[in-house]
């Protein structure tokens, strides 16, 4: 496989890896740029993958130098995918792991077994609105990191400058080419900082300031965990803040109250009439017609800010705010 690697780059191990990704040794990142966007009628001609050695991570790209080299790439992607417990791409449930599957197929090939497969975009596109963005592209997330594309064309527009490469092998059109898929595939390594947002806002370190007046509560507080990104999020419960190890989260108050959420609504009823959700164990004892199954969105009792503010209940109220609004990202 060694004569096909065009390009290799060693990048310092100083990624965020969530808890539910797997043991960085046993994971590859990887990504595919293709003559076109169907698999029935397009080829792949360029692989790019990170691997985690000698304590750093290993990015190779696998380049066909002629349409006729695709069969050497595409089993030398079949070895690295079946070698690894994980693989993570972004869109690549989609896109990158079915193409590569039908054109082995066409070559008469088993496709590789995936033991797991991580797929950023579905992770990160429940984000999309939470962070204000335009749309769920990794481009656009990458943006939001402070990496910038102004150099680089997208696949599309290289889909023809590959077919011209294949003519003139002009240099230039090959460093085009790599210098896309080094992108996709470096900055698909730092994706996952943006799921840092629980963390950042969870791990109080301690409260640097708290203030209540007649419509609203301010919680300024210092994180254990820095965020590599300033966060702005708004809705009408909650203003939220954060800027590397800063916090800053604003909840309305009426009358001296202010929400404070459970983060087991299947435990708990709403009360309409009483606009509060109460446990199960003293359900029974409302009116079933004055009751409900309670949701994520009303399982909340209104307390006074007064009992919020004091030290031990502080951060428990941060918590039932952060179960409450941020997306939690399940294991896959």
């Amino acid at each position: 496989m060694d004569e096909l690697i065009a390009n290799e780059l060693t990048v310092e191990d100083d990624i965020y890896r969530p808890p539910f990704f797997p043991e960085k040794e046993k994971t590859i990142f990887f990504d595919i740029e293709t003559t076109g966007l169907s698999s029935r009628n397009a080829g792949v001609y360029l692989i790019g993958y990170a691997v985690y050695e000698n304590e750093k991570w290993q990015l190779r790209q696998l380049f066909a130098e002629r349409m006729s080299d695709e069969l050497k790439i595409l089993k030398a992607a079949c070895d690295l995918l079946s070698s690894y417990d994980a693989v993570v791409t972004f869109n690549g449930d989609n896109f990158d792991i079915p193409f590569i599957n039908k054109s082995l197929k066409d070559y008469g090939i088993e496709p590789p077994t995936i033991k797991r497969s991580v797929d950023l975009f579905k992770i990160l596109r429940p984000f999309k609105d939470f962070l204000g963005l335009e749309n769920a592209k990794q481009t656009t997330f990458e943006g939001l990191l402070g990496f910038d594309r102004s150099d680089d064309k997208n696949g599309g527009e290289l889909i023809p400058v590959y077919k011209e490469y294949l003519k003139d092998h002009d240099e230039r059109k090959k460093e085009d080419l790599l210098r896309h898929n080094m992108y996709d595939v470096r900055r698909m390594l730092s994706l996952p900082e943006i799921l840092k947002i629980s963390d950042v806002m969870e791990n109080i370190l301690y409260i640097d300031n708290v203030s209540a007046q007649a419509d609203r509560l301010s919680i300024e507080y210092t994180s254990a965990c820095r965020l590599a990104f300033k966060l702005s999020h708004s809705s009408k419960d909650i203003m939220l803040e954060a800027e590397e190890d800063r916090v800053h989260i604003t909840v309305p108050v009426s009358d001296g109250k202010t929400r404070f959420y459970y983060n087991d609504p299947e435990n708990y009823y709403y009360l309409p009439m009483e606009d509060r959700a109460i446990h199960k164990s003293l359900a029974g004892f409302v009116d079933s017609s004055h009751r409900q199954r309670a949701t994520k969105a009303n399982c909340y009792s209104n307390e006074p800010v007064s009992v919020i503010v004091n030290e031990k209940n502080l951060t428990r109220f941060i918590d039932s705010l952060a179960e409450r609004f941020l997306i939690k990202v399940k294991a896959r």
